[in-house]
């Protein structure tokens, strides 16, 4: 998960959004399930070579965005 987040923008942000709202270490956040989670998403996102900004969240919203 280490190199992931050494490599992908998008979920790299996110590790550091939630570092700095739980006040936790990267490799503290990396045992989290919601990090965990986030990084199965990311990677089959750029696995997919779609942009995550592109994925619809339940309500239809794009990734990031409340309706």
């Amino acid at each position: 998960m280490k190199g992931f987040y050494d490599t992908n923008e998008g979920f790299r942000q996110y590790v550091d959004r939630y570092c700095q709202k739980e006040e936790v270490a990267p490799d503290v956040a990396f045992t989290h399930s919601v990090v965990k989670n986030a990084y199965e998403y990311y990677k089959g996102a750029e696995e997919k070579k779609i942009s995550v900004s592109e994925i619809k969240a339940g309500c239809g919203a794009a990734m990031g965005e409340c309706k």
